[in-house]
């Protein structure tokens, strides 16, 4: 009666009925499973929120959340990069400025050690002419300048503070410039070689033209005098005043040999420290080209 009631209002409500119909087909159902099957079904059919692909579903959120994490490392990993690149970059721009600025304060003593050797050479020269056509074991009259200027044996150390330290650290592997890699590891032999004809200039000094030369003349004057500059120059003071006295030297075949020699050692230094400042050079113009 309810019902053709309803109907002659035009409304319909066959749902309501047939909702309850599969509600009792489902606890009908419920009642031939197991017991703990017909729990399932019938949490199943009471919770809206739990759908038949309620497994599927889950899968998809897992592996959505994994890719989400992934990318976020991924992401992570690639800031990260790109700030290490950042501070490299900013490490190596404040190397190279190091070395430029050391590099420059080497050249500069650099030249003046080049003019020390070239001096001894002219000594050398000087001394020479002095024994010429003067007969073996007799007299002659040397400046003590020039006696003094040959008693001289310049070492060329130069600062690597910068380098040193780069080298130890392994920031030296921050310079990305190939040509600036190479032009350090060659002025790096550039200099040992210099030092070596260095060395060997001094060491001729000491075992044989000085102990020579003592034999010969009194050094005391001249040897005075090169304490002295030699202090001077190592203060990166200018020409100063040079001795005018002269000492009476015996002329000797053994101590024009020695002359020659330390002609030959010295001129042989000078020579080693100009390719020295040439490579030099050429380094201060890598890295001002790197650092404009």
């Amino acid at each position: 009666m309810i019902a053709r009631s309803v109907h002659a209002y035009g409304v319909h409500v066959a749902a309501p009925r047939a909702r309850s119909s599969r509600r009792r087909i489902a606890i009908r159902q419920s009642a031939t499973l197991a017991p703990s099957q017909a729990k399932t079904s019938e949490r199943v059919l009471s919770d809206p929120t739990i759908q038949p692909d309620a497994k599927p579903r889950k899968f998809r959120l897992a592996v959505r959340e994994v890719v989400l994490i992934v990318l976020g490392v991924l992401i992570a990993l690639s800031l990260e990069s790109v700030w290490q690149d950042r501070a490299d970059r900013q490490s190596e721009r404040a190397l190279l400025a190091g070395l430029r600025e050391e590099f420059v304060e080497n050249a500069e003593s650099l030249d003046r050690w080049i003019e020390l050797h070239e001096r001894i050479a002219l000594a050398a020269e000087q001394f020479i002419a002095h024994l010429a056509d003067v007969p073996q074991g007799r007299v002659t009259v040397v400046p003590d300048s020039i006696i003094g200027e040959l008693g001289r044996t310049p070492t060329y150390d130069p600062e690597l503070n910068s380098l040193d330290a780069a080298l130890s650290s392994g920031q030296i592997a921050l310079i990305r410039s190939a040509e600036i890699q190479r032009g350090l590891a060659s002025w790096s032999r550039l200099l040992s070689d210099a030092k070596e004809e260095e060395q060997r200039a001094a060491d001729q000094v000491y075992r044989e033209f000085l102990p020579l030369l003592g034999e010969l003349t009194e050094m005391g004057p001249a040897i005075s005098w090169l304490v002295t500059d030699v202090r001077r120059v190592m203060r990166g003071a200018s020409n100063g005043e040079r001795p005018t006295t002269s000492s009476d030297v015996v002329v000797d075949r053994r101590l024009e040999n020695a002359l020659w020699v330390r002609y030959r050692l010295t001129s042989s230094a000078a020579n080693e420290l100009q390719i020295l400042r040439t490579g030099l050079g050429e380094l201060m113009a890598l890295l001002e080209s790197e650092l404009d």
